[in-house]
């Protein structure tokens, strides 16, 4: 493949994020209905907690499942099944569409409607689906053999034995080791596979563990990269520091700001009449633009992921990033009519 055809790829290629108005309402939406999840969470499970704890709870919970195989909160394991349902639920279908939206600008500089990214979307929801049970699957069974293995350390006397199997042991766990991370790795690369040649979740899966371990520095590199930008530059200054809120606020208080005024501004409980109304309408806006703000890094993300994928492919299996199949080979062509012999 020649060098002008990669284009936006030629310079550190995966800082190219595409900007796309259907997905950064996906990636909104898909925040949202997160957010509501929470939300009904707290108020059924925990009646006195927030929405923001449900969804830190969620955090901890995934980091100590990831580091460790336990939850940080063991007690709420129920909720978290519920939030990671969901979570894969939202990414199989929301985040798929918005790799399609990605994939189509990527690799041919043309949009894909939300009408048709959503549409794409419900075609291979099912397949998108199957990949993180096949990970469950495969996990699930390697540590069923571990388990068995401690069974038998626990005979006594006899048990003895069965400790000159510990290297197997070890073996095993970063066996799981290994798909779990690359299943991880593997949520963007997969849905970026699907989005850009759909043939199904077992060719996703294999094609993006070919290129992990084909690229593994590339793979590590691109993940740092993505994490600096999204995380520790998008989501710290613009959500944890809230500096478009900030800014605003300090901006609609240049020229005069009464102290009704501040209490709707810092979202007083004592505002009263018109004023708690004008509260009110203050944090429904931020709360929109947070979830935007939040809607657009979620884009930025699976973009990025998409784009790795597309670059993966070219360097590994040397295929020009153009080709994609496109929106109108999604259907089965129409068989050609029979013609009969009097024809």
């Amino acid at each position: 493949m020649s060098e002008n055809r990669i284009g936006p790829f030629a310079v550190f290629r995966l800082l190219w994020f595409p900007f796309s108005l259907p997905a950064i309402t996906l990636g909104a939406t898909a925040v949202g209905l997160f957010w509501l999840t929470n939300f009904g969470l707290a108020k059924v499970a925990e009646p006195q907690g927030t929405t923001d704890q449900m969804m830190l709870l969620f955090f901890a919970n995934l980091r100590s499942w990831v580091m460790s195989f336990s939850l940080a909160f063991p007690e709420k394991r129920g909720v978290f099944a519920i939030q990671s349902g969901v979570f894969l639920l939202l990414w199989a279908y929301l985040g798929v569409a918005m790799a399609r939206c990605a994939a189509v600008r990527l690799s041919r500089d043309e949009y894909v409607g939300l009408g048709e990214s959503l549409r794409f979307a419900s075609r291979h929801f099912g397949s998108a689906l199957l990949y993180p049970f096949v990970l469950a699957l495969v996990v699930g069974v390697v540590f069923a053999v571990e388990g068995l293995l401690g069974l038998a350390m626990q005979i006594p006397w006899l048990g003895t034995v069965f400790y000159l199997f510990l290297p197997l042991a070890f073996g095993l766990t970063l066996l799981n080791l290994i798909v779990s991370w690359t299943g991880i790795v593997g949520l963007g690369l997969v849905s970026g596979a699907l989005a850009v040649e759909r043939k199904g979740t077992l060719d996703a899966w294999g094609k993006s563990l070919n290129y992990i371990f084909a690229r593994p520095i590339h793979v590590l590199l691109s993940l740092v990269v993505m994490k600096i930008v999204l995380v520790d530059v998008l989501v710290h200054y613009l959500m944890e520091l809230r500096m478009l809120h900030a800014w605003t606020a300090s901006a609609l208080c240049v020229f005069h700001a009464g102290s009704t005024f501040q209490g709707v501004l810092h979202g007083s409980q004592a505002l009263e009449g018109i004023d708690r109304v004008d509260g009110w309408l203050w944090r429904a806006f931020s709360v929109a633009l947070s979830m935007g703000i939040l809607g657009w890094i979620l884009s930025l993300l699976m973009a990025g992921m998409t784009g790795m994928f597309l670059i993966l492919r070219h360097d590994v299996d040397g295929i020009d990033v153009a080709d994609i199949e496109l929106a109108s080979t999604d259907e089965d062509p129409d068989p050609t009519p029979v013609q009969s012999p009097g024809d």
